[in-house]
């Protein structure tokens, strides 16, 4: 059923809008009180389990799924909300991404939902979210996976810290993208590595942006309105003063002649959403030098 469900930021767009406008998201329960919500792009699987299978280690709880002792992660344990409601059988949300066996507690699917996505950081907001958003009338809390994680288990992410450490020195990125919900998310991968981040809205705010502030990286969406990221990245590179500076394009344009093209338009890099390990690799590589300097044509 999920699968069915999560085309993963694919097909046409309406005209005069992005394809990523509309999010087709999972709507759940975990305690009493509260309604969450995730992008079924995060989502590998859904899991449905006996309580009864759980193992305890100390203070932490796991279920073996496909060979594996997954570990279980409670919302309530990283979030300041109510405690989930269990009973006999359980849902865990497998997300996308993640190298070790990690699942979130769910205690109910309320439904899918495809719908306009415009995250609010203002009305409430806390450590391990992304946001929230107003979704069949309700507050609906956007848990930020990949944050979650990190408090659950920091050690997990120190392999590639290692591998590809963020620059010592406090770096700009600007990110061009028309979507709030993913400008949001690239926002929060980004500030997880301590890098300040600018955002834009499409090419053309990001190019005047950049006219006026110096900037270590450029991040663009290829499709968005106004100037989408072909004619941003051909007009930074025919800028006298702008045209060394690393790019990346970050899109769901996934197939070879895509990248061709992007990488033919000036970028230095091309990735997929939403894999952030990968996407912060990358980031630290371009940041620190790693990419061919421009030359007058």
């Amino acid at each position: 059923f999920l699968e069915q469900q999560a085309t993963e930021f694919q097909g046409p767009s309406p005209a005069g809008s992005s394809r990523f406008d509309t999010q087709s998201i999972l709507l759940f329960h975990s305690g009493e009180k509260e309604h969450f919500a995730l992008a079924l792009p995060l989502i590998r699987r859904i899991e449905k389990f006996a309580m009864s299978r759980v193992e305890i280690v100390g203070k932490k709880e796991f279920v073996t799924i496909e060979g594996a002792s997954t570990l279980i992660l409670r919302l309530d344990r990283h979030l300041s909300v109510s405690p989930c409601v269990e009973s006999e059988d359980m849902f865990l949300i497998l997300p996308k991404f993640i190298q070790k066996p990690f699942g979130i507690l769910m205690s109910n699917i309320i439904d899918i939902e495809e719908t306009i996505i415009d995250l609010n950081t203002d009305s409430y907001m806390e450590d391990g979210l992304l946001g929230t958003d107003i979704i069949r009338d309700h507050l609906t809390l956007f848990p930020d996976i990949y944050r979650l994680i990190e408090l659950a288990e920091p050690r997990w992410f120190a392999e590639r810290r290692r591998i590809a450490p963020p620059p010592e020195e406090r770096k700009k990125v600007i990110v061009a993208e028309d979507s709030a919900f993913l400008r949001q998310m690239v926002y929060k991968y980004l500030e997880s590595d301590q890098y300040e981040v600018q955002l834009a809205e499409n090419g053309k705010a990001a190019l005047e942006m950049m006219e006026k502030t110096p900037f270590d990286l450029l991040v663009s969406d290829i499709d968005m309105p106004v100037m989408n990221g072909f004619d941003l990245i051909k007009a930074v590179r025919h800028h006298r003063r702008l045209r060394d500076i690393p790019a990346m394009a970050l899109t769901s344009l996934r197939t070879e002649q895509d990248k061709r093209r992007a990488m033919e338009a000036g970028f230095d890099e091309y990735q997929v959403k939403i894999d952030r390990e990968r996407f912060l690799s990358e980031v630290a590589r371009l940041v620190r030098g790693r990419h061919s300097p421009r030359v007058e044509g």
